[in-house]
């Protein structure tokens, strides 16, 4: 990892020169799958390459790594994160999702939103309850080259979230 000022630069070289038992046979080789650049400005934050994202709780959407279970399904592409006020964070993204040393098929593309009340309304900034209201939206668009089936090109989901919290009672 490179950074300097607003900039960070990375990479991870990734080296499975047997596949461990159990463990897909496709996790075999060398290479570097997993670069990124990435640029924050006043309240925006821009990811070119590879990144991880959860919109949510990650019911509809979740790029993570857990090698001890063989899950590496980073996206290549693009990731906004944008703060416009306190308070308020709007995410995007669009890209390809890891599949071993290569991309799978189909484009990803997800938008999310999320609103802490407490620190958008002053009146509520030193209660205890504290309420978080987001929404996300993902879709997955690709080919259909199934000749026996007619598949959707065009795949998505939503959801909505509400988070309150009051000393150790959670609602969510």
């Amino acid at each position: 990892l490179f950074e300097k000022g607003n900039f960070k630069l990375g990479l991870r070289y990734e080296a499975y020169l047997n596949a461990l038992l159990d463990f897909d046979s496709r996790f075999n080789g060398t290479g570097i799958p997993y670069k990124f650049a990435s640029f924050s400005i006043d309240n925006l934050e821009v990811t070119l390459g590879n990144y991880y994202e959860q919109y949510g709780s990650g019911l509809i959407f979740r790029s993570y790594q857990d090698y001890n279970l063989g899950i590496d399904n980073s996206m290549n592409g693009v990731k906004l994160k944008y703060n416009p006020v306190k308070g308020l964070t709007l995410k995007g993204f669009i890209g390809e999702q890891r599949y071993f040393f290569e991309h799978g098929p189909g484009i990803i593309r997800g938008v999310d939103g999320e609103i802490f009340i407490n620190q958008l309304i002053n009146k509520l900034n030193n209660i205890e309850s504290k309420i978080i209201v987001g929404g996300s939206f993902v879709s997955r668009f690709q080919e259909d080259n199934n000749p026996i089936f007619n598949l959707p090109l065009n795949v998505a989901a939503y959801s909505a979230r509400l988070s309150i919290n009051h000393k150790n009672i959670f609602f969510n």
